[in-house]
């Protein structure tokens, strides 16, 4: 989904995330993987509207 979000190859993707991992681990993120792989942005939009609505106790948006 990364991929093609952003066109560019799904190894191309594997390999910034791998590098930006590190870097927000740091500075003391870690982000939580999304309970389903989305398919397509129809599924990332249901995703994101899912998320955001829910309640939580982060400091910051998703």
């Amino acid at each position: 989904m990364i991929a093609y979000l952003f066109r560019v190859r799904e190894n191309q993707a594997r390999a910034l995330i791998k590098q930006v991992r590190p870097l927000l681990e740091d500075l003391d993120h870690h982000p939580e993987p999304i309970p389903a792989r989305p398919i397509d942005p129809s599924d990332l939009a249901g995703y994101a509207m899912h998320a955001t609505s829910t309640t939580n106790d982060r400091d910051t948006p998703h």
